[in-house]
């Protein structure tokens, strides 16, 4: 089946997959479309998936506790179908720069808080794309926190028999019988790991 997302879900932190596998007996297409123009959608950066990560605190022993927690993960995955990000959605798993309260070392004072506060560089999640066909682009957000953090991973995998991988720097209409990558979304999203598997690819 289909599934088309024009609005914004967010999970910080967590994970995000929207799947749409092919049923067995069933011989139509199936596809992920996020951001559809046809459906009236605006994809201005409020129709995204967010995972960013995100900081929180909670008390132990009395004791307020800040914690800092990385990006999570998102996946899109029509291995026999279409997958398409449209231009200006959002996908975010992007680390956050905040203060964790640590434990500190066997010999500090016992007048002493036995937390410490550091500052934090998040690190960034992971955006996953399984597909035939499709467009990957719109923003991409996979940086850390900060230098001291890592970025996300990127990893898009061509599940067709043979069709190719268009690597392009311009977003296009449509995917013309190929899973095109978006070049500039890749460059600008700030991930430090980067996988294509593909049965071809084109530059």
């Amino acid at each position: 089946g289909s599934v088309t997302m024009n609005g914004a879900v967010w999970v910080p932190g967590g994970a995000i997959t929207l799947s749409s596998p092919q049923a067995a007996g069933y011989t139509g297409p199936t596809s992920i479309t996020i951001g559809d123009p046809s459906a009236g959608a605006t994809a201005n950066g409020t129709v995204g998936l967010f995972a960013h990560g995100y900081s929180d605190a909670r008390r132990i022993k009395g004791l307020l506790v800040r914690s800092v927690h990385p990006g999570g993960s998102i996946t899109l995955s029509s291995p026999t179908g279409d997958v398409s990000i449209a231009p200006g959605v959002t996908i975010d798993v992007h680390g956050i720069q905040g203060v964790a309260d640590l434990p500190r070392g066997s010999g500090a004072a016992l007048a002493t808080s036995p937390y410490e506060p550091v500052s934090i560089d998040g690190d960034a999640g992971s955006l996953t794309v399984v597909a035939a066909t499709g467009v990957v682009g719109g923003t991409l957000n996979l940086r850390p926190g900060g230098p001291a953090g890592r970025g996300g991973a990127i990893a898009i995998t061509d599940a067709s028999n043979g069709s190719p991988v268009v690597v392009t720097s311009q977003q296009p209409a449509s995917s013309a019988g190929a899973l095109t990558v978006v070049s500039t979304s890749i460059t600008q999203a700030g991930a430090d790991d980067l996988s294509i598997i593909a049965a071809g690819t084109e530059d």
